[in-house]
């Protein structure tokens, strides 16, 4: 039988009404504390520790996971000797073929017809003034020369025509086709050291691109180096293309870039780059500072630093040309900044690996170099491995030791580095990347390829260091030191 509630005392009644009024005062401010917005500057703390708790334990628990992995990997590389192929070239030089095409020659012809036009041309023009501008850069960029003889005249305007840089790359053979891409932007010297695994096959391959790309045959000097049962000698091909360049100035580049059209003679208005000494340091001072001109006794010291510069010296600069890539047709990209930016902002293109290997390229300061048009310098700090441009008489070769994958480049930038080399960023010089499919290396694993040559860097700093007058035991550009180097920390 039910019971109506309504029906009791009046006492009961007072109680039920008293009881509903705290079950809507509890309803109103559970109501107010679930449904009203929280302030978002002003966190509850509480709440917010036992979110940030679980993430900042699993952060220290995959640091630490990393740290075991890291140190696993150390000791498994530690003992182990690399396999033979990694020492073929080292106790006997591989066999070469230089100058399979030969296109210097054709070059040099088709300019001695050249001349010979320019000399008829010019037997009867009057004098007259020649204007030679170099670069924005040099206060003095202005020559005037006035009444000059028609002979002057004439070799003038040659001396204009004249290659003064040379593309120095390497290549297989399936990539060589890459190569009549960047010569039909280059349209200068290239030379290149081909990699030929099987002969009977390749030399037919290469006449067939040769066919398929005439420029090639115009501008690309090719090298052959025969495989010995080796890993891929990177360096080994760097050197041979830079030993036969036509040129003392090389532009260091990969098969798979291209760079804009024009870009040889904009660097070539950079030259006086290379003639910066003590007397002419002053109007240079503010693209390249805390430069110290010392006598060879202080240079010479042990206690020397990286600014200092033989009095009787000039300046050793080094050009970096700054890298991006695409998967765009090369047809499609751009010859100028100026486009590339708007590329670059609607994601077309992007700087070089900054997201693989930030230290890699970082230096190079992409944010700067999109605003200026200035040169600048980029501050040298290891791992960094700028595309460069050098005279090749004043530069160390790369190390023959470096096979395969891994610290062919950025090694040779360190060494530079050490000689005392500037590295100045050219404002309005870049090169692109043509994406592909990851490629594949010869021989084990692409991390066993990275520790054995590892070894190899970790012997060269001390000894690089030490020929050029360091201490070996004090860092100069934030290199491991010898009893750290052979770590997987570092890189």
């Amino acid at each position: 039988m039910k019971t109506n509630v309504f029906k009791g005392s009046s006492n009961k009644l007072k109680r039920l009404k008293l009881y509903h009024l705290v079950v809507l005062i509890c309803f109103f401010v559970l109501f107010t504390f679930f449904f009203t917005p929280k302030d978002e500057s002003k966190p509850d703390r509480e709440y917010v520790a036992k979110i940030q708790r679980p993430v900042e334990e699993k952060e220290k628990e995959m640091e630490s996971l990393l740290e075991i992995y890291l140190r696993q990997e150390f000791l498994q590389q530690k003992d182990r000797l690399p396999t033979e192929d990694f020492y073929r070239g080292l106790t006997y030089d591989f066999e070469i073929y230089p100058f399979y095409n030969n296109a210097t020659i054709k070059r040099e012809s088709a300019y001695t017809q050249q001349q010979q036009q320019h000399t008829q041309e010019h037997q009867q023009q009057p004098k007259q003034h020649i204007n030679i501008n170099i670069n924005t850069d040099n206060e003095e960029n202005e020559k005037e020369i006035e009444n000059e003889q028609p002979q002057q005249q004439k070799e003038k305007k040659h001396q204009q025509h004249k290659y003064s840089v040379t593309i120095v790359t390497q290549s297989t053979v399936d990539r060589l086709y890459k190569l009549g891409i960047m010569a039909k932007k280059w349209r200068a010297p290239i030379s290149a050291a081909v990699f030929i695994k099987d002969r009977g096959t390749e030399l037919l391959l290469i006449e067939k691109t040769l066919d398929e790309y005439p420029i090639l045959r115009e501008f690309a000097d090719i090298h052959l180096l025969f495989a010995e049962n080796t890993r891929y000698p990177v360096n080994n091909l760097r050197n041979l293309a830079i030993k036969y360049a036509p040129t003392d100035l090389v532009f260091l580049m990969d098969a798979d870039f291209v760079p804009p059209l024009g870009l040889h003679d904009y660097i070539v208005s950079y030259q006086n780059y290379f003639k910066i000494n003590k007397a002419n340091y002053q109007q240079y001072k503010k693209y390249i500072p805390n430069v110290q001109f010392v006598n060879s006794t202080t240079f010479n010291h042990p206690s020397h630093t990286v600014n200092m510069v033989p009095e009787d010296k000039n300046i050793k600069v080094a050009f970096v040309v700054p890298s991006f890539s695409s998967s765009h047709s090369p047809d499609l990209l751009p010859d100028d900044k100026s486009t590339l930016l708007t590329m670059v902002k609607n994601g077309v293109v992007s700087p070089s690996n900054l997201k693989v290997c930030r230290k890699c390229h970082s230096s190079s300061n992409f944010q700067l170099w999109s605003q200026t048009d200035k040169t600048f310098e980029a501050k040298y700090q290891w791992i960094y491995e700028p595309y460069l441009i050098f005279n090749k008489s004043e530069t160390e070769w790369f190390d023959e030791r470096l096979k395969g994958y891994g610290f062919d480049k950025n090694t040779h930038a360190f060494v530079m580095a050490v000689q005392g080399y500037r590295f100045m960023v050219l404002p309005n010089a870049f090169i692109i990347h043509i994406n592909h499919p990851e490629s594949s290396w010869d021989g084990p694993s692409i991390t066993d390829q990275l520790w054995d040559n590892l070894r190899v860097v970790c012997e060269m700093f001390p000894e690089i260091k030490e020929k050029y007058h360091f201490s070996k035991t004090k860092r100069i550009f934030d290199e491991p030191l010898e009893d750290e180097c052979f770590s997987n920390l570092h890189w």
